[in-house]
């Protein structure tokens, strides 16, 4: 069984590379590999406990009232939207359900993640050297300077999920102090010049390592200012100063969101009504004046306005969209048992704070994620045992350690 279902998930993380030549056969990997997941997810929920129960009952409530809002909205893509919303927690609670039961060999998955690295590496460099983009590099270029760079896509093929991939491992080689794999991680994670990513694994940083409160939220305000404060402030009035005009789908789309949040901030406007790709019968876009150039974008975009946090709160409003989080958190709490309980939190932060800019559902993201949280856990208890051992062989050799 380990075996099996650790080379599923490699399959998972290197698959996207053959995108170019089997086109979206090949999300059919995701999607099974969810229907695995959910056969262990009814076996946990059945095997009932006080957490279940709540769990289960969270789940059947948000179910029911997000079909009850759905029917009276007539949101027209409300059952494919719903397995959108359905499959993270489902792979979240299954990849934990397999870690926790020791069917994931985190070596092979953690080999992986280098690999897809250096190849990451190799495909920027082939690109600015030769002008060859290698298979998964995609068609995503950026203007530095005059020369054309190409964004580092490694075996994802799209270069925001090769940097979500990545970014937890830069703590992990740090903490470990494996600090030429710290490098080859740095170097991939920049080269796919993703923002986001490079933010969060900053973000990560200084919050897995011990540091004096102030200077981490000082650092934390800097970081803030630098990744989010400028750019985002720039954006945001470009794409408010020309409302109408062909702009940032993802921003446009979120600022369209707003408005209708703020209309419907109760009982939102029904899941499939808004934002993703299935939604695009929906009568919403009309009332809102949704951008004809945008509208466009939008039905041919595979995640939409790629927001998961604007979807989920203009579909659920206020009350189901934090319940529905709160589902999410309970998947997290799956790993109590083996995972510290600081970690969980962090974990579990950073990947809401992901559905700014991406949607919920990125398996790739999911199991490097989760995978991560399990080697820290673990390489922080092996720190700590280490200290201890450290402190005892201190004191059995007569010195005095003060403390």
């Amino acid at each position: 069984m380990r075996i099996f279902i650790t080379l599923w998930l490699v399959l998972i993380l290197a698959s996207k590379i053959l995108f170019p030549f089997f086109g979206r056969f090949v999300l059919l990997i995701d999607d099974l590999f969810v229907l695995f997941c959910f056969y262990y997810f009814l076996i946990e929920l059945f095997d009932f406990n006080n957490k279940k129960t709540l769990w289960l009952s969270m789940i059947a409530f948000w179910l029911a009232c997000t079909f009850f809002v759905a029917i009276f909205s007539n949101a027209p893509g409300y059952v494919p939207t719903l397995l959108v919303y359905l499959k993270p927690i489902i792979m979240i609670a299954g990849v934990l359900v397999f870690l926790r039961k020791k069917y994931i060999n985190l070596n092979i998955i953690e080999q992986v993640v280098l690999l897809s690295a250096l190849y990451g590496i190799l495909q920027f460099f082939a690109y600015v050297l030769v002008k060859v983009v290698l298979p998964g590099g995609g068609e995503k270029l950026l203007n530095v300077g005059g020369q054309w760079l190409l964004r580092s896509g490694g075996f994802c093929g799209h270069p925001n999920t090769f940097g979500m991939l990545l970014f937890p491992f830069v703590s992990i080689y740090l903490i470990e102090k494996k600090y030429v794999k710290f490098l080859i991680i740095s170097l991939s994670l920049l080269l796919s010049l993703s923002r986001w990513p490079i933010f969060l694994a900053a973000l990560l940083v200084l919050l897995i390592f011990p540091m004096r409160k102030k200077t981490t939220l000082s650092l934390l305000f800097i970081l803030a200012v630098l990744f989010i404060g400028q750019p985002m402030y720039r954006e945001y009035n470009r794409v408010y100063r020309d409302y109408n005009q062909e702009n940032t789908l993802k921003l446009y789309g979120m600022t369209v969101a707003k408005e209708i949040f703020l209309d419907f901030p109760i009982s939102g406007v029904g899941i499939g009504s808004y934002g993703s790709k299935y939604s695009a019968g929906s009568d919403i876009y009309t009332k809102y004046n949704f951008s004809k150039s945008m509208y466009s974008m939008f039905k041919g975009a595979t995640s939409g306005i790629e927001s998961g946090i604007a979807i989920i709160f203009v579909e659920n409003g206020l009350f189901l969209g934090i319940l529905y989080l709160a589902i999410l958190f309970q998947c997290f709490n799956i790993s109590r048992q083996f995972i510290n309980a600081r970690l969980i939190r962090i974990f579990y932060f950073l990947f809401v704070f992901c559905l700014i800019f991406y949607n919920q559902y990125i398996p790739e993201f999911i199991i490097t994620l989760l995978s991560a949280m399990c080697i820290l856990s673990a390489a922080q208890e092996g720190n700590l045992k280490k200290n201890v051992h450290s402190y005892q062989s201190l004191q059995k050799g007569g010195l005095r350690v003060s403390t």
